[in-house]
């Protein structure tokens, strides 16, 4: 699921493009795994961790399928940020914190964000490498995070996903470098591509 989530938001491959190989593929090792695994993907997953921090929530919390990375606006239109993983009726956004995370000003700007959120009624979940090493603890962590969101007072709820008319989006082409960064870094450092004008 980490790899085919790379794969779809680097734009190497489309989900009908994915389903199709594997397909057509019926007798290789490994298919039954890939095709339980291609009902998970979602090409808008940043990262490795952000994607195994879905896995928990899905598969060992078994809480409904959450948005990946959505923009998250005030009522005027403003962005508040990206939640890593968005519960909408919950109101409930996890974040995945890794090492740089701890660095101050990203930490600053973790915590501004944070509040933020909580300020427009949202309910926040943070998750780090510790909390991966134990995953039924982290499940029951994010169901009772959501509980309490799906408790809250809606009447409270500052946020939105709708898109105001001026809003652009991510710069597509900073994004699929990202990605591809992230992926030269899962291989063995003597497996890496030559990237074009590297020589």
């Amino acid at each position: 699921v980490v790899v085919g989530d790379l794969w779809l938001a680097s734009g190497l491959v489309s989900p009908a493009g994915f389903t199709d190989y594997v397909a057509a593929h019926p007798g290789w090792r490994g298919v039954p795994q890939v095709r339980r695994a291609v009902r998970l993907l979602d090409g808008m997953s940043r990262g490795p961790w952000e994607t195994r921090m879905r896995m928990v929530w899905i598969l060992v919390a078994r809480l409904p399928n959450p948005l990946c990375n959505p923009p998250i606006f005030d009522l005027n239109g403003t962005l508040l940020g990206y939640g890593d993983l968005l519960d909408e009726d919950a109101a409930t956004v996890f974040e995945y914190d890794g090492a740089g995370h701890r660095e101050l000003r990203q930490h600053t700007d973790d915590n501004r964000r944070e509040e933020l959120f909580e300020d427009h009624n949202l309910q926040m979940g943070r998750v780090t490498v510790l909390d991966m090493a134990d995953v039924r603890s982290l499940a029951s962590r994010m169901a009772r995070i959501r509980a309490r969101g799906l408790s809250r007072d809606r009447s409270r709820d500052r946020w939105t996903l709708a898109l105001p008319h001026s809003w652009g989006g991510l710069d597509a082409e900073d994004d699929l470098r990202d990605l591809l960064d992230e992926m030269d870094r899962m291989r063995a450092p003597d497996c890496r591509p030559e990237r074009a004008g590297s020589r």
